[in-house]
């Protein structure tokens, strides 16, 4: 059994040298801090909880690339985001090819969820389908930003840019989506 009170690093080292047990203890730590995570990216339990167990996987997985421990949450978290960017990437792809592949089918015959009414400024579907259409690293930003809540410092160490490529991204995205969105809306008003 090991003691919980050992620090992140003494805990770490022990898993790499082999004792399986003291990764369990990482996990009793840190499950409230991954799920939370997950739960931003997912925004329903059960998948978050299925997003939990996959970041746990991936760390256990990629413990021996890791030089210092004393920062296990800190990695851990980017993890946890990096899980949770790809779920929510793979999620927009997989609704913007359901809108435009199945004819017939609008955003308003999808549920409440599908149809991101509990997005800002959505509620038609079109913020998932603007999201969808920006480059992954402009999303990943944005993602960040107004879903994490994270600063733009933290997303700038997070991703190894800098400070003022974030803001940069973040105003060409901003430019993107409303663009994207006057397009979408257009349409829209065409179509009726």
């Amino acid at each position: 059994m090991v003691d919980p009170s050992l620090s992140d690093n003494i805990i770490a080292k022990r898993v790499r040298d082999g004792d399986k047990d003291a990764f369990g203890c990482l996990v009793d730590k840190y499950s409230d801090l991954v799920f939370g995570i997950a739960l931003k990216y997912t925004r329903n339990r059960r998948e978050a909880v299925d997003l939990t167990q996959e970041v746990f996987v991936k760390a256990y997985e990629s413990l021996g690339e890791v030089n210092d421990y004393s920062i296990f949450d800190h990695w851990l978290s980017k993890i946890a985001a990096n899980a949770g960017l790809n779920w929510v990437r793979d999620r927009d792809n997989e609704r913007v090819a359901a809108f435009s592949e199945v004819e017939g089918d609008r955003p308003e015959e999808l549920p409440a969820r599908e149809r991101g009414e509990d997005l800002p400024g959505g509620g038609d579907g079109s913020v998932i389908r603007v999201l969808a259409q920006l480059p992954e690293k402009m999303r990943i930003i944005v993602l960040k930003k107004y879903m994490d809540g994270y600063s733009y410092s933290r997303i700038a160490e997070d991703l190894g840019i800098s400070v003022a490529t974030v803001r940069m991204r973040i105003a060409r995205a901003k430019q993107m989506m409303k663009a994207l969105l006057v397009d979408d809306t257009s349409r829209q008003s065409a179509q009726t």
